[in-house]
């Protein structure tokens, strides 16, 4: 259990960082899991690791070998299409008028 519990909670932090609008850290040693599963979409030879992963029968670590191929997507410059909905702001003022 624990490799999927400090997978989820490196994944939490970064998109929690991400959510309130900073850019991907490519400062950090490992990119999280979330983050290499979306560079799929633009390198495939990363694609055959997310099935394991997914599934989970394979540990987190199975993404390691393919996570310098997803860390080359980022330092691209690509970036994930962010879902469609509010912005951080907008979504601050739902939930202020819902609990007004």
């Amino acid at each position: 259990m624990r490799p999927w519990v400090q997978d989820h909670a490196i994944m939490d932090d970064a998109l929690r960082r991400r959510w309130g609008g900073e850019d991907i850290d490519l400062s950090q040693p490992r990119l999280p899991s979330d983050l290499v599963m979306e560079a799929s979409r633009v390198d495939e030879r990363i694609r055959p690791a997310i099935g394991p992963y997914v599934a989970m029968t394979a540990l987190p670590a199975v993404l390691d070998a393919v996570e310098p191929l997803a860390r080359v997507v980022y330092e691209s410059g690509w970036r994930p299409v962010l879902a469609a909905g509010p912005n951080r702001r907008e979504l601050a003022g739902i939930v202020d008028a819902a609990a007004a």
